[in-house]
């Protein structure tokens, strides 16, 4: 909308174009505008210049990002990591490089990383990062009964980077777990990077018995869906029992649309294990298997679209991959000590 000089400016023209020749009032030929006409447009433009004139309305400036970066160098406390991570204006959440004490996350003690209700009313994406890749180590000074890392209870859009996982035992659990409780929530759009579960994560409940595990898929109320997992290592001469486990009771909901790649699984009695029904949309790719102690995959589960793509295995106990199921994968690019042997 033209300003109040503008428009008047412009009228001021328009007369002096008609009274010089054009038409005007209704008349159809040029020269014959009458003073009654020039009296009117005069009275038009005293109008208009008497008139409130509305300017527009500016361009709204973009709004500044809401997002903050902080640092933290503490699990609890005010100023602490959890704390930080239920503040929504905390997009990216810097942990600084040292070791950490942690509490297993069913304890659900001050400095317990139990991911769950607190985090859920987050709208904001958050980034969880050590300060430097490895630089951080959450220890559970040797604890068994050990959950360094739970998501729980609908936690959704956070990604994790950069963590070791020390100094415990996950007893019939994961030193990282999804679910584990079928009247909870599952977990949904978390990603973790660059993870590391280190030797002195140990098991004691010997060959043959698969109850502690590096990550641990379990039942929830709706199913963990949407994780990416991007750079997982284990070490597991502490006689772990397998790398990555999917596995829940009979009838419950386990998980769906899971990518687990870049995965670097050394030593475990198996590296990975299906072991619950309905998971769906679960890929793992680009992986590589090394000195499993029985089995690089073993696959007693069901599913919809499970696919192994470019996984290998060496030196495994017994072999590459082991279905009571079948062979009821897909399987691509895949190697298993050279065979893919079912029994």
């Amino acid at each position: 909308m033209a300003t109040l000089a503008k428009r008047v400016s412009d009228l001021e023209a328009w007369k002096s174009a008609h009274i010089s020749g054009h038409v005007l009032s209704g008349h159809t030929h040029p020269g014959d505008a009458t003073d009654a006409d020039v009296a009117a447009l005069d009275r038009r433009i005293d109008e208009l210049e008497a008139a409130p004139v509305i300017e527009p309305t500016p361009a709204p400036a973009p709004a500044p990002s809401t997002g903050t970066s902080v640092a933290v160098s503490a699990i609890s406390g005010t100023s602490g990591l959890l704390a930080a991570l239920t503040e929504n204006a905390n997009t990216e959440i810097v942990v600084a490089d040292k070791r950490y004490a942690v509490a297993g996350a069913t304890q659900r003690d001050a400095n317990s990383l139990w991911i769950g209700a607190s985090t859920v009313a987050r709208t904001n994406p958050v980034l969880v990062r050590a300060q430097t890749t490895g630089g951080v180590t959450f220890d559970g000074g040797g604890a068994r009964w050990w959950v360094g890392l739970g998501f729980m209870e609908g936690a959704h859009h956070q990604t994790w980077q950069g963590f070791h996982f020390a100094n415990a035992e996950p007893t019939s659990t994961g030193v990282v777990t999804f679910g584990g409780y079928a009247d909870k929530a599952g977990a949904h759009h978390i990603t973790l990077r660059d993870i590391t579960v280190e030797g002195s994560i140990v098991s004691q409940s010997g060959p043959g018995v698969y109850l502690d595990h590096a990550l641990y898929f379990s039942e929830s109320s709706d199913g963990v869906h949407d994780v990416l997992i991007d750079g997982w290592t284990v070490d597991g001469s502490g006689l772990l029992d397998s790398g990555i486990q999917f596995y829940s009771e009979a009838g419950k909901i386990n998980a769906r649309n899971v990518t687990i790649r870049h995965a670097r699984i050394t030593g475990t009695e198996m590296a990975i294990i299906f072991w619950a029904s309905g998971l769906r949309d679960i890929v793992i790719e680009d992986s590589t298997v090394t000195r499993a102690t029985r089995f690089a995959v073993r696959y007693e589960g069901s599913g919809t679209n499970v696919v192994l793509r470019r996984v290998t295995s060496s030196a495994s106990g017994q072999r590459g991959f082991y279905s009571g199921a079948g062979n009821v994968l897909t399987l691509d690019g895949c190697a298993y000590n050279g065979e893919f042997a079912l029994t």
